[in-house]
């Protein structure tokens, strides 16, 4: 019995591997983001050459999947691009565009540390960490959303600039893509943790309790987040029509 016990906790590694590695994912896509797009603006006087995201120390690990390939700078007969000005109308408004974005990163960067020191030390320690961070995911990704629908609306008209800018940073995203990356996390937490969970019941461990707690937390979070994007979305078009 103790055998069958330890080998599903021992097989309950493997969603809660993927948790980490989807999460150390999500946080070098955030870096990403914060590090050349959201620098556009207040550095673009300063810089003659663009910060090409194959450069970039946050993204190393994602080259493959997230960059078209590129010769290096290293090799390359061809100087590197200009970063494409952004029109006033658009510069003004820069920093609405991104919302809370540093925040998630700073947040993320410091929760995926956690994640896999619980993940590799004590397993049972991971529902706990999401019990004890719901609030705060809850307050950023609310804050998130509220700003989504204004992102939206802020950068359709400029369609020909940001996929100049996507070029010069030799991105396979686009800008909506982008916006969309933190909405998209939300509803990737529960599969990995509903997966382990069902594995700590079979093994029939005295945590179960608390991974279903998590669990449930986990599941509502995407729920409040999309209610969330409905109602900004509905305030913001009351106001546009009158």
């Amino acid at each position: 019995m103790s055998t069958s016990r330890d080998s599903l906790l021992e097989y309950r590694q493997q969603p809660l591997l993927e948790l980490v590695h989807s999460e150390e994912n999500y946080v070098q896509q955030l870096q990403l983001v914060r590090d050349t797009y959201m620098t556009v603006v207040s550095t673009q006087h300063f810089l003659t050459t663009t910060p090409s995201l194959l450069r970039s120390e946050s993204c190393c690990s994602e080259r493959s999947s997230t960059l078209s390939n590129r010769p290096s700078p290293e090799t390359s007969l061809s100087p590197l691009q200009p970063i494409p000005t952004p029109p006033a109308e658009l510069a003004n408004r820069w920093r609405i565009i991104w919302g809370n974005w540093v925040q998630l990163t700073e947040w993320h960067s410091q929760f995926v540390e956690k994640l896999k020191r619980a993940v590799h030390e004590q397993p049972d320690d991971v529902p706990r960490l999401f019990l004890n961070s719901q609030s705060r995911l809850r307050q950023m990704y609310m804050k998130y959303c509220e700003n989504y629908p204004k992102a939206v609306i802020l950068v359709a008209p400029f369609k020909t600039y940001f996929e100049e800018l996507r070029r010069a940073f030799f991105d396979k995203n686009d800008i909506l893509s982008r916006l969309m990356q933190p909405i998209q996390r939300v509803t990737r937490y529960q599969l990995p943790m509903m997966e382990a969970l069902k594995l700590t019941e079979q093994a029939g461990t005295d945590e179960a309790a608390t991974w279903r707690a998590a669990v449930i937390v986990l599941k509502n979070l995407p729920n409040d987040v999309q209610l969330m994007l409905e109602v900004s979305a509905q305030i913001l078009i009351f106001f546009i029509l009158n």
